[in-house]
């Protein structure tokens, strides 16, 4: 019985093919990570800047919010309070994580205790 062995292809440069194959495919790879790093680099840069700039406005945007909502008449409050209500309702049927619905209550609360205080007085 003999045994035949084929021969494996060699490139110009005297190296086997496959090898060189292999390493190209290692470096293209090496290279799209490399890209793919500095493409997420970039993104967590903007993305830490946007978020600074908001946190830098959120003072001003609570009391401007609070000035509205104090200044607004009964009737508007009542009527906001419910339709707050109404789309934290939408999204706890709807399936949304329990804190995002309570976030959707948040301004509810807020009016609801403004409400209140006016009552009392």
């Amino acid at each position: 019985m003999t045994t035949t062995t084929t021969p494996t292809p060699t490139t110009a440069d005297g190296t086997t093919a496959g090898a060189t194959t292999a390493g190209g495919t290692i470096a293209a790879a090496r290279q799209t990570s490399e890209d793919l790093a500095q493409r997420a680099r970039d993104a967590a840069t903007s993305v830490a800047s946007a978020a600074e700039a908001v946190t830098n406005r959120i003072p001003d945007a609570a009391s401007e919010m609070d000035r509205v909502v104090r200044s607004s008449s009964d009737d508007t409050l009542r009527l906001a309070s419910v339709a707050t209500l109404g789309v934290a309702a939408g999204l706890l049927l709807g399936g949304t994580n329990r804190l995002v619905v309570l976030a959707a209550l948040a301004p509810a609360a807020f009016m609801g205790l403004v409400l209140s205080s006016r009552r009392s007085v």
